[in-house]
């Protein structure tokens, strides 16, 4: 159900970050580790639990999100 609920609200952050004019990036790196949390969870196990619970806090996902940045930001090119 939290899985659920935090998946929803993020759609609509999505919607409405698209209805600015604006590319969703941020919001659909959060809306992939909701996702990836959800597989988590109903995967047995006390570490996939830790770390499916884990990816459900917004500011556990923001620190991901900001390493995988500074970490791909030299090697990809957009053009």
């Amino acid at each position: 159900m939290l899985v659920s609920r935090q998946g929803r609200g993020q759609i609509r952050r999505v919607q409405e970050t698209l209805a600015a004019g604006v590319f969703p990036g941020r919001e659909l790196a959060h809306g992939a580790m909701i996702l990836v949390a959800g597989a988590l969870l109903i995967t047995p196990g006390f570490l996939t639990d830790a770390i499916g619970f884990a990816l459900l806090v917004p500011g556990i996902r923001e620190a991901i999100r900001r390493y995988g940045v500074r970490r791909m930001q030299n090697r990809v090119q957009v053009l």
